[in-house]
């Protein structure tokens, strides 16, 4: 027994000290520049700004060069010019860093992002010791999408830590505080959590977490105005309407699009397009004969295995929604616990080398465009016939996961 747990202590630290190395050397690692640190937030410290000085129509594309404009002023120096597209919410919650230059501003980013890394690993060591947390901290830091995200400022991480405090959280309040920071944050992630929970019949929760989301609209409201809230629905409806070509975009809907105009492996230019009424009427006559079908088919399953059905679904969603990248393999983390939770079947880990895979095969060919599209029709697959067997090498599928 002691040789088996310092293995697995060994295996942790490990993996925790050659992630540190590949996230402190990931330029070096990557071969890019040091000035993309927390490119993705640029958008936010522009609008901040903006919204500082006065301005309120931050989600107009018109003002988007303006928004990098200041945040370049703040010391942002990469090239790429992104776009804001996230709940007022949020920038009320990094207005107080805003007062720094961007460069520290990305900075406090990270040591948020850290924290809530160091508390996940707590929490999966309560959970499992080294056992599960050797795996898990292998995957995290070594195979993961997290350097990257990190580095760029993305936000599919804090989405990991809210869905696993969503599913493993002991209190209502904190479940339900997850669930509806999470919608605000990337409603696609989160919506069919938030609608099943309505489904099986977990009033409370489902309650509480409309009472934090109204809370969550009203703060900017009292602060920057009705208008604010007004601009971003409006600029969603606008966005849903949206899609990235690009070949790291392998979303079903961007695949669609990209056959119907003989572009298989998309292309490597980053920009958006807005496909005609047309598309989108076939689009979405796809996705809701999908859905429905996987609703019919796991229904029973909804309510037995409620966290695995939870991230099928959640899976699905990516799969169906207008945009999906390989930073959101990040989900791929639940896999592992999973694995020592209820001894999945083997083809649970074969997923986690998926995103190393897709960086080594960068180019445009056809493996790289359609890696991520595969991997994710992959788990889907084999999340819904394990809870549909409900059984697999004699060991039975735990109800109460």
């Amino acid at each position: 027994m002691k040789k088996g747990i310092s293995y697995y202590q060994f295996l942790f630290y490990l993996s925790l000290w050659a992630g540190v190395g590949i996230l402190l050397l990931f330029p070096v690692v990557e071969n890019c520049s040091p000035t993309v640190f927390g490119f993705d937030l640029a958008p936010f410290y522009g609008s901040i700004k903006l919204l500082l000085s006065g301005e309120r129509n931050i989600y107009s594309l018109q003002l988007q060069q303006k928004i990098i404009e200041e945040a370049q002023r703040g010391g942002y120096l990469y090239s790429f010019k992104g776009i804001i597209a996230y709940h007022p919410f949020f920038l009320f919650l990094l207005t107080p860093f805003s007062f720094l230059s961007f460069p520290f501003f990305s900075v406090v980013w990270s040591i948020i992002n850290v924290f809530c890394v160091v508390d996940l690993l707590r929490r999966i060591y309560r959970m499992g010791r080294f056992l599960s947390l050797s795996l898990f901290t292998f995957y995290l830091l070594m195979l993961s999408p997290l350097p990257t995200i990190l580095w760029y400022g993305q936000t599919s991480f804090i989405c990991f830590y809210l869905l696993f405090l969503y599913f493993y959280g002991t209190h209502t309040l904190t479940r339900s505080l997850s669930l509806a920071i999470g919608l605000l944050l990337k409603p696609h992630f989160f919506v069919f959590p938030f609608l099943f929970s309505l489904l099986r019949r977990h009033i409370r929760l489902f309650s509480y977490t409309l009472g934090f989301i109204a809370l969550f609209n009203v703060i900017p409201i009292c602060v920057w105005g009705p208008i604010i809230v007004k601009n971003y629905f409006r600029f969603l409806k606008f966005f849903s309407s949206t899609l990235y070509p690009h070949m790291g975009n392998q979303s079903l809907i961007s695949i669609l699009w990209r056959w119907e105009h003989n572009l298989p492996l998309g292309y490597e230019r980053f920009f958006f397009i807005i496909p005609d009424s047309s598309f989108w009427i076939r689009a979405n006559s796809i996705r809701i004969c999908l859905i429905i079908l996987s609703l019919l088919f796991l229904y029973k399953e909804i309510f037995q295995y409620p966290i695995v059905s939870d991230l099928t679904f959640i899976f699905f969603s990516l799969l169906l929604h207008n945009f999906l990248w390989s930073h959101y393999l990040i989900l791929y983390g639940f896999l592992t616990i999973f694995y020592f939770q209820h001894r999945f079947n083997p083809l649970f880990l074969f997923p986690l080398f998926l995103y190393p895979l897709s960086l080594i095969m960068s180019t445009v060919n056809i493996v790289a465009s359609y890696i991520l599209f595969v991997s994710v029709v992959f788990v889907i697959a084999v999340l819904m016939i394990s809870m549909k067997t409900g059984r697999f090498y004699g060991t039975t599928f735990n109800s109460h996961s």
